[in-house]
């Protein structure tokens, strides 16, 4: 499921009953012309109308795409083409997918997410020990200006396509086009977002861009020395000289247009400050705010622990502060992660101030839709000191007023989550697709199977998103492990 659908879903969702091995299933005339293949959930953004879709690929469809890529001869072509792509060592990409190593008690998006630390934001901050400037810009809406047939263009060469008297039909990089349309109904602006596969299938594209941008920098004679970092479309240009990286911006762009893609202006600024423009100012301004809060103490037993020097809730208000300064930023998860961590599960008796601590939390989760799973978190160890009538009376207020906000299905998957807690008493005002197909998978169908060729309709057999068995064995706890890919990480 984690490379499945990138999102944070709860636990309970299942990784069975997803196809391994398909071949020759798809009816192409059919599945082309269907608009109704994938599962879209509409993520708010920041609790009123700025909005993300992001995409359930339709397993088959998934797992073809998968099989094509992965196919050895696909496959050794795919690693020939990404090492071209790095052969400029002023050009350094730290943005390809990895996978956590086994036994790892880190998620793939957790390794994603320390590499990012590793070697973007660490290695940002190495350059200022060789370079005075830096240029920090990413690409506008990326994933939907990715054109499909700029996916062949990558694979060969954009100009080597256009000659090409069959534009290099049937090659690997025309199957991946062809696959990515077809599950959108032919459309070609755009690929999905919200799964690892799609994620790959933008590094093909934004790979590219980066030998083009190789190439024709090499042109200009009179460019001095500089680095170029990229975590997928986020670009930090890095130069002794403004004239230069003006230049580089220039021909970024020029390239960037061929391919579709455009620069945000809007973040797009030129620092000689390389130290703390490479930090994030959520992290900035949250280290600062901890530091004067929190401190490592020893107890009479002579363990170490961490203490607090402000009560439950001044904390939960300092990190609304935050949320407020830092929308759905990282720190915002990781700081109510430690939240819940070091004082929520620490407590035993019910808090005289319960209620505004939730409160606070609907606050930041409303304004915050990012923030929801560890907000669901707290807010569930909370609930568990009120009687059940008590506690469905204020998750109907909570789900009440959520509901007043548009595109809320991701709430409602998350508070189907306390059902594990507190039982069926939600079901009434729990209302969405995806929580339907999770109550009644028999009755609630999420993809289409009518399209697939007969042998295809008796072997598929799409099951349930819910893994009954870990649904059982659930306790009245919801774990930080469901959603936490920032934990116990040093960042």
């Amino acid at each position: 499921m984690e490379s499945f659908v990138s999102l944070n879903l709860t636990n309970n969702t299942s990784k069975k009953n997803q196809p391994k091995d398909i071949k020759d299933i798809v009816d192409t005339r059919m599945y082309k012309e269907r608009d109704d293949l994938n599962y879209t959930l509409i993520i708010n953004k920041d609790g009123n109308y700025s909005w993300r879709p992001l995409v359930l690929l339709h397993p088959i469809l998934y797992v073809d795409l998968v099989n094509c890529l992965t196919k050895e001869d696909h496959w050794e072509e795919l690693k020939k083409r990404f090492s071209e792509f790095k052969k400029d060592k002023n050009i350094n990409c730290y943005s390809i997918p990895v996978e956590a190593s086994k036994g790892s008690k880190r998620t793939d998006l957790g390794e994603t997410i320390l590499n990012w630390w590793e070697y973007f934001e660490q290695k940002s901050l190495a350059q200022n020990i060789k370079y005075q400037y830096c240029m920090f810009t990413d690409i506008a809406d990326c994933y939907p200006s990715i054109y499909t047939h700029s996916i062949t263009w990558a694979m060969y060469g954009k100009e080597k396509v256009k000659n090409d008297e069959n534009k290099c039909s049937g090659s690997l990089g025309d199957k991946i086009d062809k696959k990515i349309s077809g599950m959108q109904h032919n459309q070609t602006n755009g690929i999905p977002q919200g799964s690892v596969l799609m994620d790959f299938v933008a590094e093909i594209v934004l790979g590219y861009v980066d030998l083009r941008l190789s190439k024709e920098l090499k042109k200009l004679e009179n460019l001095k020395d500089y680095k170029v970092l990229r975590y997928r479309d986020d670009y930090r240009i890095f130069s002794n000289n403004r004239n230069d990286l003006e230049q580089i911006m220039k021909v970024l762009s020029e390239v960037l247009y061929d391919l579709n893609f455009k620069l945000n202006s809007s973040k797009t600024k030129l620092s000689d400050d390389i130290i703390i423009d490479s930090i994030k100012k959520d992290k900035l301004y949250w280290e600062e705010i901890k530091a004067s809060i929190r401190m490592n103490a020893t107890n009479l037993d002579g363990d170490r622990e961490i203490r607090y020097s402000i009560n439950l809730q001044k904390h939960l208000l300092e990190i609304k502060k935050l949320a407020d300064k830092h929308p759905n930023s990282g720190q915002l998860k990781k700081a109510l992660s430690e939240f819940n961590k070091e004082r929520i599960i620490k407590i035993t008796s019910k808090p005289n101030d319960l209620l505004p601590l939730i409160g606070i939390l609907v606050d930041i989760m409303i304004n915050n839709p990012g923030s929801l799973p560890q907000c669901v978190l707290i807010i569930g160890q909370l609930l568990n000191f009120e009687n059940e009538s008590k506690a469905r009376e204020i998750v109907e207020m909570i789900i009440n007023k959520y509901a007043l906000k548009p595109n809320t299905e991701f709430m409602m998957i998350w508070f189907q989550r306390l059902t594990t807690i507190f039982g069926e008493m939600f079901d009434s005002v729990l209302s969405s697709e995806f929580v339907s197909k999770i109550k009644d998978p028999v009755s609630n169908q999420m993809f289409s199977v009518d399209w697939l060729n007969e042998d295809a309709k008796k072997s598929f057999y799409e099951g349930t998103i819910k893994d009954e068995e870990k649904y059982i064995k659930m306790s009245k706890k919801i774990y930080i492990t469901e959603f936490d890919d920032f934990n116990d990480y040093p960042f």
